[in-house]
Protein backbone atom coordinates (compact mmCIF):
# COMPACT_ATOMS: atom_id res chain seq x y z
CA UNK A 1 0.00 0.00 0.00
CA UNK A 2 1.46 3.27 -1.34
CA UNK A 3 -0.98 5.37 0.79
CA UNK A 4 -2.24 6.45 4.12
CA UNK A 5 -6.09 6.31 4.59
CA UNK A 6 -7.71 8.16 7.61
CA UNK A 7 -11.09 8.22 7.89
CA UNK A 8 -11.54 11.63 9.02
CA UNK A 9 -15.63 11.56 10.59
CA UNK A 10 -17.47 14.78 11.23
CA UNK A 11 -20.52 15.13 12.94
CA UNK A 12 -23.17 15.15 9.44
CA UNK A 13 -26.60 13.49 9.19
CA UNK A 14 -27.77 12.78 5.14
CA UNK A 15 -31.91 12.12 5.11
CA UNK A 16 -32.57 10.45 1.54
CA UNK A 17 -36.07 8.87 2.09
CA UNK A 18 -37.90 7.88 5.33
CA UNK A 19 -37.87 8.93 8.90
CA UNK A 20 -35.60 5.63 9.70
CA UNK A 21 -33.00 5.58 6.92
CA UNK A 22 -30.42 8.09 7.83
CA UNK A 23 -26.65 7.87 7.55
CA UNK A 24 -24.91 9.34 10.80
CA UNK A 25 -20.86 9.76 11.34
CA UNK A 26 -19.46 11.07 14.56
CA UNK A 27 -16.27 11.75 15.49
CA UNK A 28 -15.59 10.73 19.43
CA UNK A 29 -14.83 13.84 21.60
CA UNK A 30 -11.54 11.86 22.98
CA UNK A 31 -10.13 11.07 19.57
CA UNK A 32 -6.54 12.74 19.71
CA UNK A 33 -5.58 15.08 16.58
CA UNK A 34 -2.33 16.15 14.67
CA UNK A 35 -3.73 19.01 12.78
CA UNK A 36 -0.01 19.22 11.37
CA UNK A 37 0.12 16.26 9.80
CA UNK A 38 -1.52 16.09 6.21
CA UNK A 39 -4.44 13.99 5.37
CA UNK A 40 -7.18 13.21 2.76
CA UNK A 41 -10.95 12.90 3.08
CA UNK A 42 -12.95 10.17 0.98
CA UNK A 43 -16.70 10.77 1.05
CA UNK A 44 -17.40 7.17 2.02
CA UNK A 45 -21.16 7.48 2.23
CA UNK A 46 -24.14 5.93 0.18
CA UNK A 47 -25.79 9.34 -1.30
CA UNK A 48 -25.78 8.61 -4.70
CA UNK A 49 -29.30 6.93 -3.95
CA UNK A 50 -30.43 10.54 -2.81
CA UNK A 51 -30.38 11.76 -6.54
CA UNK A 52 -33.76 10.62 -6.88
CA UNK A 53 -35.09 12.56 -4.10
CA UNK A 54 -33.10 15.75 -5.73
CA UNK A 55 -30.40 16.17 -2.88
CA UNK A 56 -27.22 16.46 -5.23
CA UNK A 57 -23.50 15.69 -3.58
CA UNK A 58 -21.47 15.83 -6.51
CA UNK A 59 -18.77 17.94 -7.03
CA UNK A 60 -17.27 17.98 -3.26
CA UNK A 61 -13.72 17.34 -4.68
CA UNK A 62 -14.05 21.06 -6.06
CA UNK A 63 -16.03 22.26 -3.61
CA UNK A 64 -14.39 21.09 -0.56
CA UNK A 65 -11.72 18.88 -1.23
CA UNK A 66 -13.29 15.99 -0.68
CA UNK A 67 -12.15 12.76 -2.76
CA UNK A 68 -15.51 11.32 -4.57
CA UNK A 69 -16.30 8.77 -7.29
CA UNK A 70 -17.22 10.20 -10.26
CA UNK A 71 -21.00 10.78 -10.57
CA UNK A 72 -21.37 9.48 -6.66
CA UNK A 73 -21.02 6.50 -7.89
CA UNK A 74 -20.43 3.39 -4.40
CA UNK A 75 -17.94 1.82 -6.77
CA UNK A 76 -15.61 3.71 -8.87
CA UNK A 77 -12.22 5.28 -9.73
CA UNK A 78 -11.28 6.64 -6.33
CA UNK A 79 -13.21 4.58 -4.00
CA UNK A 80 -13.92 1.11 -3.86
CA UNK A 81 -16.06 -0.77 -1.21
CA UNK A 82 -16.39 -4.39 -0.63
CA UNK A 83 -19.11 -5.93 1.45
CA UNK A 84 -18.40 -9.62 2.65
CA UNK A 85 -15.88 -11.06 -0.30
CA UNK A 86 -14.69 -14.29 -0.31
CA UNK A 87 -16.15 -17.51 1.28
CA UNK A 88 -15.57 -15.48 4.64
CA UNK A 89 -16.87 -18.65 7.73
CA UNK A 90 -19.80 -17.16 10.21
CA UNK A 91 -22.56 -18.55 12.86
CA UNK A 92 -25.95 -16.63 12.26
CA UNK A 93 -28.48 -17.71 14.89
CA UNK A 94 -32.44 -17.79 14.61
CA UNK A 95 -33.42 -15.70 17.34
CA UNK A 96 -37.17 -17.22 16.91
CA UNK A 97 -35.55 -20.65 17.28
CA UNK A 98 -31.95 -20.48 18.78
CA UNK A 99 -30.71 -22.79 16.03
CA UNK A 100 -27.64 -21.37 14.00
CA UNK A 101 -27.18 -21.80 10.35
CA UNK A 102 -23.32 -22.71 9.71
CA UNK A 103 -22.05 -20.47 6.69
CA UNK A 104 -18.97 -21.42 4.80
CA UNK A 105 -17.81 -23.73 7.79
CA UNK A 106 -19.56 -21.69 10.85
CA UNK A 107 -15.42 -21.49 12.06
CA UNK A 108 -12.46 -20.33 10.72
CA UNK A 109 -10.90 -23.74 11.66
CA UNK A 110 -14.26 -25.29 9.23
CA UNK A 111 -13.74 -23.01 6.48
CA UNK A 112 -12.10 -23.65 2.93
CA UNK A 113 -8.91 -20.97 2.47
CA UNK A 114 -8.10 -21.89 -0.63
CA UNK A 115 -11.33 -21.68 -2.33
CA UNK A 116 -11.66 -18.90 0.36
CA UNK A 117 -8.84 -17.00 -1.27
CA UNK A 118 -10.01 -17.70 -4.93
CA UNK A 119 -13.47 -16.26 -4.15
CA UNK A 120 -12.31 -13.19 -2.91
CA UNK A 121 -9.79 -12.37 -5.56
CA UNK A 122 -12.41 -13.17 -7.76
CA UNK A 123 -14.67 -10.17 -5.87
CA UNK A 124 -11.43 -7.92 -5.92
CA UNK A 125 -10.80 -8.67 -9.83
CA UNK A 126 -14.76 -7.58 -10.08
CA UNK A 127 -15.15 -4.69 -8.05
CA UNK A 128 -11.33 -3.05 -8.78
CA UNK A 129 -10.37 -4.38 -12.96
CA UNK A 130 -8.10 -1.87 -12.75
CA UNK A 131 -4.61 -3.87 -11.28
CA UNK A 132 -2.81 0.01 -10.39
CA UNK A 133 -5.65 0.78 -8.48
CA UNK A 134 -3.66 1.57 -5.62
CA UNK A 135 -0.42 2.92 -7.60
CA UNK A 136 -1.88 6.63 -7.26
CA UNK A 137 -2.20 7.94 -3.47
CA UNK A 138 -5.70 9.62 -4.79
CA UNK A 139 -7.28 5.91 -4.70
CA UNK A 140 -8.83 3.82 -1.63
CA UNK A 141 -10.46 0.50 -1.13
CA UNK A 142 -12.45 -0.55 2.20
CA UNK A 143 -13.72 -3.87 3.00
CA UNK A 144 -16.42 -4.85 5.32
CA UNK A 145 -16.96 -7.94 6.73
CA UNK A 146 -20.53 -8.84 7.87
CA UNK A 147 -20.40 -9.77 11.42
CA UNK A 148 -23.38 -11.84 12.51
CA UNK A 149 -22.47 -11.13 16.39
CA UNK A 150 -21.52 -7.63 16.03
CA UNK A 151 -22.05 -5.85 19.39
CA UNK A 152 -20.13 -3.36 21.67
CA UNK A 153 -20.48 -6.36 24.86
CA UNK A 154 -18.88 -9.45 25.27
CA UNK A 155 -19.19 -12.03 27.94
CA UNK A 156 -17.06 -15.11 27.77
CA UNK A 157 -17.64 -17.70 30.66
CA UNK A 158 -14.53 -20.04 31.55
CA UNK A 159 -14.93 -23.41 34.11
CA UNK A 160 -12.63 -25.14 36.26
CA UNK A 161 -9.39 -23.19 36.27
CA UNK A 162 -6.70 -21.85 38.38
CA UNK A 163 -5.54 -18.79 38.23
CA UNK A 164 -2.20 -19.92 39.50
CA UNK A 165 -1.88 -21.43 36.02
CA UNK A 166 -3.30 -18.39 34.10
CA UNK A 167 -2.77 -15.69 35.81
CA UNK A 168 0.71 -14.44 33.81
CA UNK A 169 -1.44 -14.80 30.18
CA UNK A 170 -5.16 -12.80 31.21
CA UNK A 171 -3.76 -9.99 29.39
CA UNK A 172 -3.71 -11.90 26.05
CA UNK A 173 -7.56 -12.12 26.02
CA UNK A 174 -6.45 -8.34 24.80
CA UNK A 175 -4.61 -8.98 21.89
CA UNK A 176 -6.57 -12.60 20.76
CA UNK A 177 -9.80 -11.38 21.19
CA UNK A 178 -9.87 -7.25 21.19
CA UNK A 179 -7.49 -6.81 18.98
CA UNK A 180 -9.52 -9.25 16.44
CA UNK A 181 -13.02 -7.67 17.22
CA UNK A 182 -12.76 -4.33 16.76
CA UNK A 183 -16.53 -3.93 17.05
CA UNK A 184 -16.16 -4.87 20.81
CA UNK A 185 -15.46 -2.11 23.16
CA UNK A 186 -16.19 -4.30 26.31
CA UNK A 187 -14.76 -7.24 26.91
CA UNK A 188 -15.62 -9.71 30.17
CA UNK A 189 -14.28 -12.49 31.09
CA UNK A 190 -15.75 -14.53 33.89
CA UNK A 191 -13.86 -17.34 35.69
CA UNK A 192 -15.56 -19.88 37.91
CA UNK A 193 -13.92 -22.66 39.73
CA UNK A 194 -14.47 -24.29 43.18
CA UNK A 195 -10.45 -23.80 43.38
CA UNK A 196 -10.24 -20.91 41.82
CA UNK A 197 -7.47 -19.22 43.73
CA UNK A 198 -5.51 -21.28 45.89
CA UNK A 199 -2.39 -19.76 45.99
CA UNK A 200 -4.29 -16.50 47.43
CA UNK A 201 -3.14 -14.35 44.24
CA UNK A 202 -4.25 -10.57 44.75
CA UNK A 203 -6.98 -10.31 42.60
CA UNK A 204 -7.46 -6.81 42.58
CA UNK A 205 -4.01 -6.31 40.81
CA UNK A 206 -5.48 -9.24 38.26
CA UNK A 207 -8.41 -6.73 37.35
CA UNK A 208 -6.60 -4.14 36.95
CA UNK A 209 -5.03 -5.37 33.28
CA UNK A 210 -3.05 -2.95 31.10
CA UNK A 211 -4.18 -2.32 27.84
CA UNK A 212 -2.49 -1.45 24.68
CA UNK A 213 -2.39 2.65 24.35
CA UNK A 214 -4.79 2.23 21.13
CA UNK A 215 -7.36 0.41 23.19
CA UNK A 216 -7.29 2.73 26.05
CA UNK A 217 -7.85 5.39 23.35
CA UNK A 218 -10.65 3.89 21.87
CA UNK A 219 -11.99 3.59 25.66
CA UNK A 220 -11.61 -0.37 25.15
CA UNK A 221 -11.96 -2.45 28.54
CA UNK A 222 -10.94 -5.93 29.36
CA UNK A 223 -12.75 -6.91 32.34
CA UNK A 224 -12.50 -9.85 34.64
CA UNK A 225 -14.76 -11.36 37.38
CA UNK A 226 -13.04 -13.86 39.62
CA UNK A 227 -15.54 -16.44 41.01
CA UNK A 228 -13.89 -18.37 43.46
CA UNK A 229 -14.83 -21.63 45.55
CA UNK A 230 -18.12 -21.67 43.64
CA UNK A 231 -19.76 -24.70 40.90
CA UNK A 232 -21.12 -22.86 38.21
CA UNK A 233 -24.62 -24.35 39.61
CA UNK A 234 -23.80 -21.87 42.28
CA UNK A 235 -22.87 -18.92 40.28
CA UNK A 236 -25.59 -19.68 37.38
CA UNK A 237 -28.41 -19.24 40.18
CA UNK A 238 -26.46 -16.56 42.24
CA UNK A 239 -27.67 -12.49 41.85
CA UNK A 240 -23.94 -11.71 40.05
CA UNK A 241 -24.70 -14.31 37.12
CA UNK A 242 -24.06 -12.13 33.96
CA UNK A 243 -25.19 -14.21 30.72
CA UNK A 244 -22.66 -15.45 28.61
CA UNK A 245 -22.23 -14.74 25.14
CA UNK A 246 -19.83 -18.16 25.02
CA UNK A 247 -18.84 -20.96 27.23
CA UNK A 248 -15.20 -22.21 27.34
CA UNK A 249 -14.21 -25.54 29.59
CA UNK A 250 -10.24 -25.75 28.59
CA UNK A 251 -8.70 -29.13 29.00
CA UNK A 252 -11.73 -30.24 31.41
CA UNK A 253 -11.51 -33.78 31.05
CA UNK A 254 -15.17 -34.02 31.68
CA UNK A 255 -15.21 -37.72 31.26
CA UNK A 256 -12.97 -38.64 33.82
CA UNK A 257 -13.81 -35.14 36.33
CA UNK A 258 -12.72 -35.28 39.70
CA UNK A 259 -15.23 -35.23 42.90
CA UNK A 260 -15.75 -32.35 44.88
CA UNK A 261 -17.10 -31.82 47.91
CA UNK A 262 -18.31 -35.26 47.53
CA UNK A 263 -20.09 -34.45 44.01
CA UNK A 264 -19.27 -34.86 40.43
CA UNK A 265 -20.20 -31.25 39.66
CA UNK A 266 -20.38 -31.56 35.69
CA UNK A 267 -24.21 -32.83 35.25
CA UNK A 268 -25.34 -29.88 36.97
CA UNK A 269 -23.19 -27.43 34.92
CA UNK A 270 -23.96 -28.92 31.56
CA UNK A 271 -27.57 -28.66 32.67
CA UNK A 272 -27.00 -24.70 33.28
CA UNK A 273 -24.89 -24.49 29.94
CA UNK A 274 -28.01 -26.35 27.97
CA UNK A 275 -30.59 -23.79 29.16
CA UNK A 276 -28.81 -20.89 27.99
CA UNK A 277 -28.47 -22.01 24.53
CA UNK A 278 -25.13 -20.54 24.11
CA UNK A 279 -22.26 -22.13 22.26
CA UNK A 280 -19.96 -24.24 24.67
CA UNK A 281 -16.31 -24.59 23.33
CA UNK A 282 -14.48 -27.72 24.88
CA UNK A 283 -10.53 -28.86 23.85
CA UNK A 284 -8.40 -31.65 25.00
CA UNK A 285 -5.09 -33.29 24.63
CA UNK A 286 -6.34 -35.86 22.10
CA UNK A 287 -9.24 -36.59 20.18
CA UNK A 288 -9.97 -39.75 21.68
CA UNK A 289 -10.45 -37.66 24.94
CA UNK A 290 -12.46 -35.36 23.66
CA UNK A 291 -14.79 -38.09 21.92
CA UNK A 292 -15.65 -39.04 25.19
CA UNK A 293 -16.04 -36.14 26.99
CA UNK A 294 -18.93 -35.52 24.20
CA UNK A 295 -20.35 -38.41 24.84
CA UNK A 296 -20.66 -37.64 28.32
CA UNK A 297 -21.55 -34.49 27.25
CA UNK A 298 -24.77 -36.03 24.99
CA UNK A 299 -25.49 -38.65 27.84
CA UNK A 300 -26.53 -35.35 30.69
CA UNK A 301 -28.10 -33.16 27.46
CA UNK A 302 -29.24 -32.64 24.65
CA UNK A 303 -26.66 -30.25 22.28
CA UNK A 304 -25.86 -29.69 18.94
CA UNK A 305 -22.43 -30.18 17.88
CA UNK A 306 -21.84 -26.85 16.01
CA UNK A 307 -17.62 -28.37 15.74
CA UNK A 308 -17.14 -31.68 15.39
CA UNK A 309 -13.81 -32.56 17.01
CA UNK A 310 -10.90 -31.72 15.11
CA UNK A 311 -7.48 -30.87 15.47
CA UNK A 312 -6.67 -26.77 16.91
CA UNK A 313 -4.93 -24.78 14.79
CA UNK A 314 -4.08 -22.96 17.47
CA UNK A 315 -3.27 -25.59 20.25
CA UNK A 316 0.16 -25.38 22.63
CA UNK A 317 3.37 -25.85 21.00
CA UNK A 318 5.27 -26.85 24.28
CA UNK A 319 5.08 -30.41 25.44
CA UNK A 320 3.90 -31.45 29.06
CA UNK A 321 4.41 -34.87 30.51
CA UNK A 322 1.91 -37.44 30.48
CA UNK A 323 2.09 -39.28 34.02
CA UNK A 324 -1.55 -41.03 33.28
CA UNK A 325 -1.11 -42.91 30.20
CA UNK A 326 2.67 -42.66 29.47
CA UNK A 327 2.21 -45.76 27.65
CA UNK A 328 -0.21 -44.27 25.12
CA UNK A 329 1.06 -40.84 24.57
CA UNK A 330 4.13 -39.78 26.55
CA UNK A 331 3.91 -35.69 25.45
CA UNK A 332 0.46 -33.80 26.09
CA UNK A 333 -0.11 -30.51 24.56
CA UNK A 334 -3.17 -27.99 26.01
CA UNK A 335 -5.69 -27.45 23.82
CA UNK A 336 -4.52 -30.02 21.13
CA UNK A 337 -8.21 -30.48 19.74
CA UNK A 338 -11.57 -28.87 20.20
CA UNK A 339 -15.45 -29.05 19.98
CA UNK A 340 -18.10 -26.25 20.09
CA UNK A 341 -21.78 -27.89 21.09
CA UNK A 342 -25.00 -25.70 21.48
CA UNK A 343 -27.80 -26.54 24.10
CA UNK A 344 -30.99 -27.17 21.45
Amino acid sequence: MKFLLFLILARYAVRCDDESNYYVIELPEDVPRDYKKPFRVYWNVPTMQCKSKRIPFDNLHEKYGIIQNKDDSFLGESIAILYDPGLFPALFKNESSGKFKFRNGGVPQEGALELHLDAFKSAVSQSIPDPDFNAKQSQAASLYILKPFQRTKFSIHILGTELQYVADVLIKWERFFLHLRPDVKDLRVVLISPNLNPSNLPLDLLRNAKLCEQCRTSNRRLLFNFEDKKSYLDYYTSEDFILPDFVCAFNPSIERSSIYDGKDPWPATLKCIAKLKTPFLITAYSQEELSRDLSRIQGCCTFDVLAQPKHNNFASIRPDRNFITDDEMPLLFKNYCFSVVCGV
